[in-house]
């Protein structure tokens, strides 16, 4: 089926899709046709959101989009925070964190910098970081499913220093949570990522 897209500004974009598509498929569709990433976009028909935390699954036809449906495209800002602080073991070994940026659905990027004198040994590894969320059902606890380092400089006694970025998966986008860097003894730094989208 044929749908006329229509964004904020009043362009109109032809996208095609099948019926049997979800919505995933169709917020796929709309980024392509818009040059844009699927997850900084929200579809709207009238008064209805469709959302992909709960119907991304959802064919279009059971969600009631068809051929005669006016779609209208709204643009939001990824999550991104800037310098949102520090997780720290004790002030001579600190992770500090320059930026969180969204990178899919369900996918942050944190790019950090952490520093240590060496009175403690090395650094601890960066793929033992996590990051916690705490919701109604408890804690959960996510470690990067990917780490890249600009700087892997780590020597046995004396200064080092490790910069890049983690990526984290199947995590939440909006709302608390809380990063902690290593595997023990850092302090965790709680980072609010629904204020990256204001």
């Amino acid at each position: 089926m044929n749908l006329k897209l229509q964004t904020i500004n009043g362009d109109v974009h032809p996208v095609s899709v099948e019926s049997s598509n979800n919505l995933f498929e169709l917020y796929e569709a709309v980024a392509k046709a818009l040059d844009v990433d699927p997850w900084t976009l929200r579809l709207t028909a009238g008064t209805t959101f469709f959302d992909v935390a709960t119907d991304g699954e959802t064919t279009l036809e059971a969600l009631g989009i068809k051929e005669e449906t006016d779609l209208m495209a709204l643009r939001c800002k990824a999550c991104f925070l800037e310098s949102p602080g520090e997780s720290r073991y004790n002030a001579d070994y600190v992770c500090t964190v320059l930026q969180v940026r969204q990178a899919g659905w369900n996918a942050i990027e944190v790019e950090f910098s952490v520093r240590g004198d060496g009175s403690l040994g090395r650094l601890q590894k960066p793929k033992d970081s996590q990051l916690r969320v705490i919701d109604e059902t408890g804690e959960s606890r996510f470690v990067p499913v990917s780490v890249h380092l600009e700087v892997d400089e780590d020597v046995k006694s004396g200064l080092s220093h490790k910069k890049g970025t983690m990526t984290f998966a199947g995590v939440p986008t909006e709302g608390e949570v809380r990063f902690v860097y290593g595997v023990g003894g850092y302090a965790p730094l709680a980072m609010n990522l629904s204020l990256g989208r204001e």
